[in-house]
């Protein structure tokens, strides 16, 4: 199909410019996500072993449990290609930002597989359009740091250089590929398979030979001798269908997976129906996801779906191309339909209403600052969101680990992958323990050995706040304490978080429950706190409240079947009616709003009749 030059050039303009537009947005959301400590431990092992490899060990990493390197982990040799870019600015901003140009440069073959496909001009388009579109590629591109998401793009170059009869072109491209993770080398087996016919009947069989060695030789000879147990630390996530077959029967292991393939089918763009065998290389990721014994690979959180998601778009681009027009019409209408109900119910856009992009905050800036005074030679144990900000070091440990530490740095107020209780539990044995407060500043502490065992006036500041509440109400509890509004929010993953202003009218000498209580429907409890305890109640009980001080009691994320109905109320404890104080209306339990989950997002759906007088802020 023939184009004109300036039309084709115009066209190849448009894929740029959308290519530059996504990697602006998505690069400054990423560096926003972190700075907001929401990156994780993944982040941090792969950042340490990049510092590494700068200090002259290659990819050492001291953070997982029993893996001395990387390559314990995965084979990744394209992070040792990264290394002199990465020495321009050694710290894990620099490796989020390449993972996001990565992601974006796939439209670039996307279009030209499209095109060579015999896609008109414009039906081209819609497959860089759908895949910048696809939640799983945005979720792919704020995730910690992955390097099989810079596999892709050369992915797809080798795909089009063999389709265009350049093999040795793409033989280059296959093996960057390969260099991006261990698992590439099944991508290229299914590609051989699949695409024997541009390959040539010599060729096609190495490759898949090839592939099928290199994950091989990887998995069981490379990675084995870093791990302290001898085997892939994966494997744990796969051994469930040996010791327990029977876990597949069974529906709330089944009905996910197949909500997963329906998604799946919608985000491709369903034409690789008609690719045949070109549809086998997602065949590989698809299988690992289905099979893992936990939920996130099938959701379209992180990166798990980015693979598949993008080598289906490129079949279905191929198997689009073998449609009579009005069909591929038809097909390419529907596809775009389908992913933009997908972007509009999970993405990460202004375009998915009720969205709001991650933003640092005060308390992560405190913490930040902390983190960048550690000293990089200081063996270090970390919460898992700080710990992407001080891998830059020989040895760090993940909290609660802390072997072989002489520094804990903690951040008792924002972390949420160890459960209150415990964080509290485990900090008060170190303290009688020989540790130590070295500084500590709204929620974020620093301990040392040898350091006084007290916390400092500046740890408690996260428990009082100085600004009115976004929604204002004055309720009062029993005489003794006095509701004056609340912030209704939303964490990174779409969970509510609810934040109540209290202020004591009196001294109050019990330790009491001024919180949320969540039911169900049906009005059965699904979260309280003595099950989800808020922070502030913890650290800085009732009994130490001060009259005419305003307190914040935030919530953990909730978390439920919806509709979750919220109710507010003090006792001792608060799921016991006997002990709540009353309100002035003589209600023990005032309902403040309705939560309705669609898609990510919960959206406040209380009866106007039922709602609190309040005023909120927009």
């Amino acid at each position: 199909m023939n184009v004109p030059f300036r039309r084709e050039t115009g066209l190849w303009f448009l894929v740029a410019s959308a290519v530059i537009v996504w990697t602006l947005y998505y690069g400054q959301m990423a560096l926003a996500k972190h700075w907001a400590l929401i990156t994780g431990m993944d982040l941090a092992h792969i950042n340490q072993a990049m510092w590494s490899t700068l200090q002259g060990i290659p990819l050492k990493t001291t953070t997982p449990t029993g893996v001395t390197n990387r390559l314990g982990i995965h084979v990744e040799p394209i992070l040792l290609a990264l290394v002199p870019l990465y020495a321009l600015a050694p710290k894990a901003e620099t490796l989020m930002l390449v993972q996001v140009v990565a992601l974006a440069l796939v439209a670039f073959p996307l279009y030209a597989l499209a095109r060579r496909a015999r896609l008109g001009p414009l039906e081209a388009l819609t497959f860089p359009a759908l895949y910048v579109l696809v939640p799983a590629v945005h979720n792919a591109a704020l995730a910690d740091f992955y390097p099989v998401t810079l596999g892709l793009f050369p992915a797809l170059m080798a795909m089009w250089a063999f389709w265009q009869g350049h093999q040795r072109a793409g033989l280059i491209f296959a093996i960057l590929a390969l260099m991006s993770r261990e698992d590439f080398g099944l991508w290229l087996a299914a590609l051989a398979v699949g695409a024997r016919a541009w390959l040539g009947r010599p060729l096609w069989p190495r490759l898949a030979f090839g592939g099928l060695a290199w994950f091989l030789a990887a998995t069981f000879l490379i990675v084995p001798p870093f791990t302290s147990g001898q085997e892939s630390i994966f494997w744990a996530r796969y051994r469930f269908w040996v010791e327990s077959p029977e876990v597949w029967q069974q529906p709330e292991f089944l009905w996910p997976r197949l909500r997963y393939l329906l998604r799946l089918t919608l985000a491709s763009g369903v034409g690789w129906i008609w690719a045949g065998g070109l549809a086998l290389p997602a065949l590989p990721a698809v299988g690992l996801n289905l099979l893992a014994n936990f939920e996130l690979p099938i959701s379209f959180e992180s990166y798990y779906n980015v693979q598949p998601v993008t080598f289906l778009l490129s079949a279905s681009a191929v198997g689009f191309g073998r449609q009579p027009v009005v069909h591929r019409r038809v097909g390419l209408t529907a596809a775009v339909a389908a992913v933009l109900w997908l972007h509009l119910v999970d993405g990460r856009s202004p375009l998915v209403p009720g969205f709001r992009p991650p933003q640092p905050t005060p308390h992560s800036q405190i913490a930040r600052e902390m983190a960048a005074m550690l000293p990089h030679d200081v063996p270090l144990s970390a919460s898992i969101p700080l710990a992407p900000h001080v891998s830059g070091r020989p040895f760090l440990r993940l909290f609660p680990s802390i072997k072989g530490a002489e520094m804990i740095l903690v951040d008792v107020y924002a972390d949420r992958t160890l459960h209150p209780l415990a964080m509290r539990q485990r900090l008060s044995e170190l303290l009688t323990d020989g540790w130590g407060v070295m500084a500590a500043r709204h929620g974020v502490v620093l301990l040392a050995r040898g350091a006084q065992p007290e916390w400092p006036a500046e740890f408690f500041a996260f428990v009082r706040s100085d600004r009115p509440p976004m929604c204002r109400m004055q309720l009062t509890f029993g005489g003794k304490l006095e509701l004056q509004g609340y912030d209704l929010l939303g964490d990174y993953w779409g969970r509510p978080v609810v934040r109540l202003y209290w202020r004591p009218l009196v001294p109050l000498q019990e330790v009491w429950q001024p919180a949320l209580l969540v039911v169900d429907r049906q009005g059965k409890v699904v979260m309280s706190p003595d099950t989800h305890p808020p922070v502030t109640l913890l650290w800085w009980p009732t009994w130490r409240w001060v009259p005419g001080t305003t307190y914040v009691v935030e919530s953990l994320p909730l978390e439920g079947p919806s509709p979750l109905r919220l109710l507010v109320g003090v006792g001792r404890p608060l799921v016991e009616p006997a002990t709540r104080l009353r309100a002035q209306d003589g209600r023990d339990l005032v309902p403040l709003v309705e939560l309705v989950r669609r898609g990510r997002m919960w959206w406040d759906e209380m009866p106007a009749s039922e709602h609190l007088e309040n005023q909120c802020d927009p």
